[in-house]
């Protein structure tokens, strides 16, 4: 499949999101698993934008919800002593690089889709965090470039406004 994924017999097309192990790489000693998603290229597929809206969607879910984890990960995250654990996830700005999208429109499907995620949920010192009976859910983009994090600040704010 062009544009797809391809791990140990997890296929991901493009808009999806699939987990896999860390395996044996430094990761694995700060992570339980990787969300992988493929995001559209911009010139290239029909419907890039609902692509990308979807990537972000399917790995929230496979990033928070017990379905879409393994009993190891799901386990961990119930803080077995009864108190509350916090599941912190790291994204980048999908379509931001070299999948062709304007820098904009890329910040703002992923304002909108961290902001429709949030709904849901609460905001706690700038980042999203579901508070439950269980676990806290925290999503934090990860974005080097200074003034492109300011821009996907402004526009969350701008629609936590609406």
């Amino acid at each position: 499949m062009k544009g797809s994924f391809f791990s140990k017999n997890k296929i991901c097309p493009v808009g999806q999101a699939v987990t896999t192990s860390p395996g044996g790489s430094p990761l694995c000693e700060e992570f339980d698993c990787l969300v992988h998603t493929v995001p559209p290229f911009y010139q290239h597929h029909s419907h890039p934008v609902d692509m990308l809206r979807s990537c972000y969607q399917s790995s929230f879910q496979a990033a928070f919800s017990p379905a879409h984890n393994s009993n190891k990960i799901w386990n961990a995250t119930h803080g077995s002593n009864g108190t509350n654990s916090t599941v912190r996830v790291s994204s980048p700005l999908l379509g931001g690089g070299g999948r062709g999208f304007p820098l904009s429109l890329a910040i703002r499907i992923a304002a909108e889709e961290s902001m429709l995620w949030k709904d849901t949920n609460d905001l706690v010192n700038g980042e999203a965090i579901c508070k439950n009976d269980t676990y806290n859910e925290v999503i934090a983009f990860g974005i080097p470039d200074l003034s492109t994090a300011e821009s996907l600040v402004c526009a969350m704010d701008e629609i936590d406004v609406c």
